[in-house]
């Protein structure tokens, strides 16, 4: 790997979701600032309910606040938004769950820093990367959807729907589709980005092994605010879509 830097620490913005997560933040909180990763940080809160902007602004990290939950694709617009208002070049999504881990941020951003790729998926299944208390559910289903879409976009992925990436500004703001249709505000933005880079020959994407920590049983904490059936048409029919008719990327505005 070359130690030469393609994007500087300024340039790269860490941005975390959170929706009514006031059981997680806490632990995520201390983990980030203990935690030393590139780029700057920012809670992105998406109209919580709870106690969740109170402990986020008291934490003393970046954030900013809408005024309602319009869903998780509609939170990564905004920072996409903020991103290019404030001279950013290269984003990564990490969740407010506290599934995925602060110390894996340069591990998801080293392909792109280092390497210069233009998006960066986190796996779970790739070489040693795993899970901690995985529900039985996901453990079945997420390696089955990952070969079945591997299998149709004849290109390998282990696992196609980890939400931990990173992905060069200039690419997303190139795609040949608007980035912000109200159809993509809830679920079907990643997917739906993440299947046209996919199928995009000359968009440099790859995977890197993280593990993601699922709360134990025990706690009776919520790990996904998904609900069964009702929103997994949002999460996987974008990959049919794209198979049917897949957008490019201007290749010419990446850098």
């Amino acid at each position: 790997m070359s130690h030469e830097m393609y994007y500087k620490s300024e340039e790269i913005l860490i941005f975390c979701p959170v929706y009514n997560e006031v059981h997680h933040l806490k632990e995520l909180i201390e983990e980030i600032k203990s935690t030393e990763f590139l780029g700057d940080f920012l809670f992105i809160n998406s109209g919580s309910t709870d106690n969740s902007e109170s402990l986020i602004e008291n934490s003393g990290l970046n954030y900013i606040s809408l005024n309602k939950n319009e869903g998780i694709g509609n939170v990564i617009m905004e920072a996409i938004k903020f991103g290019n208002e404030n001279n950013y070049k290269v984003l990564c999504l990490i969740a407010g769950n506290s599934k995925m881990r602060p110390k894996y941020i340069n591990k998801i951003l080293s392909p792109i820093v280092f390497e210069n790729f233009d998006f960066v998926q986190g796996s779970r299944y790739l070489n040693f990367g795993s899970t901690k208390n995985m529900p039985y559910f996901r453990k079945i289903i997420i390696p089955i959807t990952s070969k079945l879409f591997s299998f149709l976009y004849r290109k390998k992925m282990t696992d196609a729907t980890c939400g931990f990436r990173a992905f060069k500004l200039s690419l997303v703001n190139s795609a040949s589709y608007n980035i912000y249709a109200n159809w993509l505000k809830k679920y079907a933005f990643e997917p739906y980005f993440y299947s046209n880079v996919l199928l995009d020959e000359n968009v440099n994407s790859t995977e890197v092994a993280i593990t993601m920590d699922y709360p134990d049983k025990k706690s009776k904490k919520r790990y996904t605010k998904i609900k069964p059936f009702l929103d997994y048409p949002a999460l996987f029919l974008p990959y049919i879509l794209t198979l049917i008719n897949p957008k490019k990327f201007n290749l010419r505005d990446i850098s």
